[in-house]
């Protein structure tokens, strides 16, 4: 999708910083009974997995 576009790494760096943004936010509120919204971040989250394989884990 990014191939041959230079600054491919710097966003992975980026969307990587949001998907930790987004797991902090889903942790300090746990308690949040809206299970689509963490369901959606969930899906997001596997998209950005998947967007870089290289990377264990998001968290």
């Amino acid at each position: 999708m990014l191939t041959g576009c230079p600054s491919a790494v710097n966003k992975k760096v980026v969307l990587l910083n949001i998907a930790k943004k987004i797991n902090l936010y889903i942790i300090d509120n746990h308690k949040n009974k809206n299970h689509s919204v963490k369901f959606f971040f969930l899906l997001l989250n596997a998209f950005l997995f998947n967007f870089a394989p290289n990377q264990t884990k998001i968290t």
